[in-house]
C-alpha cells in the first residue's frame, strides 16, 4: 500500500510539497467536485465519506496527498477510521508550522488595520481565529501521536 497524506489548512500546490514527486496531489475541493458535493445539500459526514472514497479509489500504485481534508481532529479521525475499515491508513497529516501561523496572524492583523472600517468583524476576531487554529493543530498533533500517524509541520 502507498502513502496517504492529508493536510489541515494547506494547499497541495504550495512549494513545501514539491518534494513529494511520487504522489497524486489533489485539494479536497477538487476531490469533492468529482462527487458533486454541495455544502448545502450534503452533511459533514458525507463530505468525509467522499474524501475517504476518493482516496480508496485513487491509483493504488502511487500515494495520494489531499489538501485541506479536514477541519479538526474529529474529521481526520473519521477519515482514518473509514480507511482502516478498508485496510488502509493515513501515513501523515501536514499542519501549518508555528512560523506560518504567526505570519498569517500578522498579515491578518495588517489587513484588518487597513480595512477595519469596511469589515464586519469586531476587534480581536483575527486573534480569536488564530488561537482556534493553534488549538486545532495542537489537538491533531497530540491525539494522533498514539496512532502511528505522523503529524508534520509545514
Amino acid at each position: 500500500m502507498n502513502d496517504i497524506f492529508l493536510t489541515f489548512n494547506l494547499n497541495v500546490n504550495e512549494p513545501c510539497f514539491d518534494y513529494l514527486t511520487d504522489v497524486y496531489k489533489i485539494n479536497s475541493a477538487d476531490l469533492l467536485g468529482k462527487y458533486s458535493y454541495d455544502i448545502l445539500k450534503h452533511t459533514s459526514h458525507q463530505r468525509l465519506s467522499f474524501i475517504a472514497e476518493g482516496i480508496l479509489q485513487s491509483d493504488g500504485s502511487i500515494g495520494i496527498l489531499v489538501g485541506s481534508a479536514g477541519y479538526n481532529y474529529t474529521d481526520f479521525m473519521t477519515i482514518h477510521t473509514m480507511l482502516q475499515k478498508n485496510g488502509r491508513a493515513i501515513t501523515a497529516i501536514f499542519v501549518p508550522s508555528q512560523n506560518r501561523l504567526a505570519t498569517d496572524l500578522k498579515e491578518g492583523q495588517e489587513i484588518y488595520r487597513q480595512h477595519n472600517r469596511w469589515l464586519d468583524y469586531p476587534p480581536g476576531h483575527i486573534e480569536n481565529v488564530h488561537e482556534e487554529r493553534l488549538k486545532i493543530v495542537r489537538e491533531i498533533a497530540m491525539r494522533f501521536m498514539r496512532t502511528g500517524v505522523k503529524v508534520v509541520e509545514k
